[in-house]
């Protein structure tokens, strides 16, 4: 593992915003846990299912729940980070492809579930709502959103994370409120688990198109 987290550094698909489990200074650190345990916690979810995980990375939580899902797809805007993931996880139920998270040129409802890990504090608010959007247009009617970012519990908590933060590229933090107003905008169901996870259920969209027919 070590030899290939040289070889990611050499090719700069490693950086401030993209890592992988195997840093050895997160091996050290434990932060490792902390990444595996965002989708070993999905895993049961996951079980039978096609799902997507959105922001994909450079593939390894693709490769985690490729274990139990019946499909396993990973999409990016990083050609880069993609190329590795192909050329890495050579797996039948595995699918990586370049796709911008605000225009998913998949079908409607093809999705059981969709992961977005660490990825919605990477997009502007509106582009936030588009990316949801999206989602919940290629989930089933029983579709189920896991994601993980920080949520901060008022505006006023925002502000100092953002004072005690230089990520530049954290482009929007939510607050409670926001996320909230996100999720019942596009679920019927949804529920925010401390201050790093969100879970919602029951695409508003699918339900209707099923009605329909």
């Amino acid at each position: 593992m070590e030899g290939r987290y040289d070889l990611l550094k050499k090719t700069g698909l490693i950086g401030d915003q993209r890592d992988v489990p195997y840093n050895p200074t997160f091996l050290k650190s434990g932060y490792s846990n902390v990444m595996i345990h965002r989708y070993e916690s999905v895993i049961k979810l996951c079980t039978n299912k096609v799902v997507l995980d959105a922001g994909c990375g450079l593939g390894w939580g693709v490769d985690i729940i490729r274990k139990k899902a019946a499909m396993a797809i990973g999409i990016d805007c990083d050609p880069g980070a993609i190329k590795f993931s192909e050329e890495t996880y050579l797996y039948d139920n595995v699918l990586f492809q370049v796709m911008d998270l605000t225009h998913i040129t998949y079908q409607e409802g093809i999705f059981d579930v969709t992961l977005l890990m660490e990825t919605l504090e990477h997009l502007t608010l509106d582009d936030g709502y588009k990316c949801i959007s999206e989602i919940v247009r290629t989930l089933g009617p029983n579709g189920v959103i896991v994601g993980t970012t920080y949520i901060s519990p008022t505006d006023r908590e925002r502000q100092l994370h953002l004072q005690n933060s230089d990520n530049k590229d954290h482009l929007h933090i939510y607050t409670k409120y926001e996320m909230e107003t996100l999720l019942s905008c596009f679920f019927y169901q949804h529920e925010i688990m401390g201050v790093t996870k969100f879970t919602a259920a029951f695409p508003k969209l699918s339900r209707e198109r099923m009605i329909r027919r």
